[in-house]
């Protein structure tokens, strides 16, 4: 990876930006989160204090809250909270999510949803990777569902770092996305166990539908 080349299109006033600039238009990628929580909830307490990290306008918190009642979720863009359904039973800030607002521990599940393919600089995905971290509570789970391009034959599989570049407008041609396998989303908690895991097939506002993933894991 060239840590240098990343660097350079990392600008974080621009990641919000993109981030505001989406939700005013755009209603998000569809995800098959109940389906996915089928196979992930055996493992899980619905007691379980969980917290979504990047909800963005709320698409996977309806299905959340119907299975764990004690609800958290954040995300960087003020524009994507506003959207949320105001009905939904969940507990809502604004926030950088290197800099999570919740106390050490305090949090049994926590679900993040393409927001580490959308990182591309070194030191906020470590940053964002040590607050995860230090919320999740001992042997706590971790959810996570992103685009994976190793699940299919029409992806070839991309080493880790290299940029696939999502244009929303010329303006944004800055804006990249980072190509994940489940193995390297598994290497970025470690030590942590592999609990379940498989495909998700992501439904684009567009239309468009790529190969994901999803990965439950117990982090140690």
């Amino acid at each position: 990876m060239d840590d240098n080349f990343l660097n350079t299109i990392w600008d974080s006033r621009s990641y919000l930006e993109y981030w505001n600039d989406y939700h005013r238009t755009q209603k998000g990628t569809s995800v098959p989160i109940e389906s996915i929580l089928d196979q992930c909830v055996p493992y899980l307490s619905e007691t379980a204090r969980t917290l979504e990290v990047g909800c963005g306008s709320g698409q996977l918190l309806p299905p959340l809250s119907r299975r764990f009642p004690n609800l958290y979720a954040c995300d960087v863009s003020e524009t994507a909270i506003t959207r949320i359904d105001p009905q939904i039973p969940v507990k809502l800030c604004v926030n950088d999510p290197c800099e999570l607002p919740y106390e050490s521990s305090s949090m049994d599940f926590i679900v993040i949803s393409q927001v580490l393919s959308t990182i591309t600089e070194q030191t906020v995905l470590a940053s964002l990777i040590s607050e995860i971290r230090r919320v999740l509570a001992a042997c706590g789970h971790l959810l996570i569902i992103d685009y994976c391009y190793s699940l299919e034959k029409q992806y070839q599989r991309k080493p880790f770092g290299e940029m696939d570049v999502n244009v929303l407008s010329p303006k944004w041609s800055k804006v990249s996305f980072v190509h994940y396998t489940p193995e390297q989303f598994l290497s970025l908690f470690s030590p942590c166990r592999e609990v379940t895991a498989g495909p998700a097939p992501l439904t684009s506002c567009m239309g468009n539908c790529d190969s994901g993933c999803f990965v439950l894991m117990e982090v140690m």
